[in-house]
């Protein structure tokens, strides 16, 4: 075959390579521009469309050109400067937008990276092109010969750079990955870097001419794999990479053996960081029991920060094609405070049923009680023609009064289930105007008062009437020769103790072990209502109520919480 039988053929067959080339990344600009709101779709219609005007380019020299040696000729070499440009370009652009940085990708950045490429097509347009290249008559099929300046170096150093990191970019993403979308990432990675080992190899001398426009057709065709049979614009992985990073639940990957392959910040955040906890047993972070039973919907109490915290355990497994599992996804959010809302609400719902049940037993017999004794009254002063006894007058204002009382607790218990908020108190204050009015109320009692000056403590409003009540039951149903009630406070760190005491016969443990064990009972005496007013004051300013009856009397103690910011040396006043 004659020498230029030979040089034809190569022509021709590098013009069938140049034009597969044109085609297939017209095709792939199309149908990004029409699928532009997936993931990667402009990174790729950018790097196809440089790749197709750089294969245009030298479809022009090769094919539709005599060029004679001249660059310029049907604006061959322009074009190939402006497609490589792009080219590279596009390739940085995939490298971001394949690694979850697709908010670097904007009309900003494009502006950015378009000066150089402006200058350059200038340059090669203009009379001043000798500063960028110097060209001499092509010997070759493919690709210009030129003569490289050092501004033309620079050129070259610039757009490798723009490739060499959007192909580090997705090698560092094949590294970082440890389950799923390995053909996706190889898909990429080998069509960003064949172009790149092609034209390397052409500027080392290792190849005779520049094939790299050539060597698109196998990154489209790789790209084609990606895209419409790996799903490349449909699930990059490293984007669900970073939303397993931005979540707020805790995201654990263990392998098929149960161990730890990956974490997500939230999770390194509590047990360490992802290196420290990669090929580590999952039962370094979990209990032996869920790990050894993988199921949805389990809690797991773990101590984070210091603090128990209850974790809700939802299990995926990952499995291949035979249903062999890969790896399992254990997703973990924090329901503590979910489960103390629950709690509380529970809580709530047995205090108003409580509420209920003393309210309806207590009213049915003791309120019936006290009404049928004013009702015998009022009989016997209607039938007396002149009512001689004020005694019964007495007895009837002394029942109405009770009744009102009852009805007054029985308000204040109700508000105290719907109260929430705590305010501080000082509790010598209160303690000492309760006293006083008790003092004149009942004189043949004897007060004696210790109590702490100017403590506070932390507690619901209706304190007030809580420790009234006390005070008021430790006299009134006291039967002592000489009666006493002693009143005291004890500050012990963050908490400050109340003790009201009486010689007197004491409480009917009955009515003490109903309110203790948080069940209502028949109430014998009116002081039981009173109690549980007390109850539900100390319960919700999260206190402790303790009560102590003996033969010598009673002491009821009511521990609080101590409110902030109290003075450091406190008198003591007694009376």
């Amino acid at each position: 075959m004659k020498t230029g039988d030979i040089q034809l053929l190569h022509e021709t067959a590098v013009g069938i390579l140049l034009f597969c080339t044109i085609v297939l990344s017209a095709g792939f600009i199309y149908y990004c521009l029409r699928n532009q709101e997936k993931r990667g779709a402009i990174p790729l219609a950018v790097l196809f469309l440089g790749s197709g005007l750089w294969a245009l380019a030298d479809f022009i020299h090769v094919v539709l050109v005599e060029t004679g040696g001249d660059p310029m000729a049907g604006g061959g070499l322009p074009i190939r400067i402006l497609g490589i440009e792009i080219a590279a370009i596009g390739m940085l652009f995939l490298g971001l937008g394949y690694t979850g940085r697709e908010h670097l990708i904007s009309p900003r950045t494009l502006g950015i990276l378009s000066i150089k490429p402006a200058i350059t097509l200038g340059l090669s347009v203009s009379p001043y092109r000798d500063l960028l290249y110097n060209t001499t008559p092509a010997d070759v099929p493919l690709g210009y010969e030129l003569l490289p300046t050092p501004l033309f170096l620079l050129h070259l150093a610039y757009s490798y750079g723009l490739v060499v990191i959007g192909l580090g970019l997705v090698t560092h993403t094949m590294l970082r990955s440890r389950y799923g979308y390995q053909r996706q990432q190889f898909a990429l990675f080998f069509a960003i870097l064949t172009p790149l080992v092609f034209s390397l190899s052409f500027q080392f001398g290792i190849l005779p001419f520049d094939v790299a426009p050539i060597s698109f057709t196998i990154s489209g065709l790789l790209l084609l794999f990606a895209v419409f049979r790996l799903q490349l614009m449909d699930a990059i992985p490293v984007a669900r990479m970073r939303v397993l990073d931005e979540m707020e639940d805790i995201v654990v990957v263990l392998d098929e053996d149960k161990n730890i392959l990956a974490v997500n910040s939230a999770a390194a955040e509590i047990f360490g960081s992802e290196a420290d906890l990669l090929g580590k047993p999952a039962t370094a972070i979990f209990d032996e029991k869920l790990i050894g039973n993988f199921e949805t919907g389990q809690s797991e109490w773990l101590t984070i920060d210091g603090e128990k915290r209850l974790l809700n355990v939802n299990a995926s497994h990952i499995t291949d094609y035979r249903e062999n599992v890969l790896a399992h996804v254990l997703v973990c959010r924090d329901i503590t405070g979910q489960r103390q809302k629950e709690r509380k609400l529970q809580e709530r719902e047995k205090e108003l049923q409580l509420l209920k049940d003393i309210q309806s037993n207590f009213l049915q017999h003791n309120l019936r009680d006290e009404l049928q004794m004013v009702r015998e009254n009022a009989e016997v002063l209607a039938d007396e023609d002149e009512p001689q006894s004020t005694e019964r007058y007495e007895t009837l204002v002394e029942k109405t009064e009770q009744i009102l009382e009852w009805s007054t607790k029985a308000q204040t218990i109700e508000n105290l289930v719907e109260t929430e908020q705590t305010s501080a108190y000082k509790i010598d204050e209160e303690l000492a105007a309760i006293v006083e009015r008790k003092r004149g109320e009942f004189p043949a009692v004897r007060f004696e008062l210790g109590l702490d000056a100017g403590v506070e403590i932390r507690t619901v409003p209706q304190i007030t009437q809580a420790l009234e009540n006390v005070v008021d039951n430790a006299a009134r149903y006291n039967t002592a020769d000489t009666s006493v009630v002693r009143i005291s406070t004890d500050c012990c760190g963050d908490r400050v103790e109340v003790q009201i005491a009486d010689n007197g016969p004491g409480i009917d443990p009955v009515e003490v072990e109903a309110i203790l064990s948080g069940k209502e009972t028949d109430l014998q005496h009116g002081s039981g209502f009173g109690l549980w007013l007390v109850y539900w004051v100390v319960e919700k300013s999260n206190g402790e109520l303790v009560f102590d009856t003996g033969a010598d009397g009673t002491t009821i103690s009511l521990e609080f919480e101590r409110a902030l910011e109290q003075p450091t040396d406190t008198g003591h006043s007694t009376a």
